[in-house]
């Protein structure tokens, strides 16, 4: 039975930005469910060497949660504000891949959502849980072996899916 999995992402008020106004729960909330996505898609790619013809956005929940708070406040981003906005949730999506990452189940099991609080240590920080329970992905991946042979091809798909900020913003 896996467990529960513990993870920090240090520093995450300096990358998060204007999304500090924002719970760090309800973002990576919006992130975790956005980069299992992108860890499907990535897949993928190193299966099967393509992503298919269309590259869109890929951080969809993130951004549609942080617009539709903003919005039901009276604020519609636009211009600047999109790219400031995107630029932060792909910031968040880079650091909270580089901690999840460290897990071995992290691309071949769900990573279902438990919480996130910023650290008693440092409230700059923020840790969150996993619960990688039952939530089997690709457990034909499901090895050490595999797992530090995907990990380098993996991450640089993910990087690259998360930095896409010219697709359906």
């Amino acid at each position: 039975m896996i467990e529960r999995s513990h993870f920090y992402i240090p520093g995450y008020q300096l990358l998060a930005g204007p999304l500090t106004e924002f719970s760090p729960n309800d973002v990576l909330r919006e992130v975790n469910d956005d980069l299992n996505s992108i860890i499907n898609t990535a897949m993928s790619f190193v299966e099967r060497g393509t992503i298919g013809s269309e590259l869109k956005f890929m951080m969809n929940n993130t951004f549609g949660f942080v617009s539709r708070t903003l919005n039901a406040h009276g604020v519609v981003l636009e211009n600047e504000q999109v790219i400031t906005y995107g630029t932060a949730i792909q910031n968040i999506g880079r650091a909270y891949m580089t901690a999840v990452s460290q897990s071995p189940y992290w691309f071949t099991h769900y990573g279902r959502w438990v919480g996130a609080q910023y650290t008693t240590r440092n409230p700059a920080d923020v840790e969150f849980l996993l619960d990688y329970n039952g939530g089997d992905k690709f457990p034909q991946f499901a090895s050490q072996e595999a797992y530090e042979r995907i990990t380098p091809q993996l991450l640089p798909v993910i990087d690259l899916l998360i930095g896409n900020l010219g697709g359906r913003v």
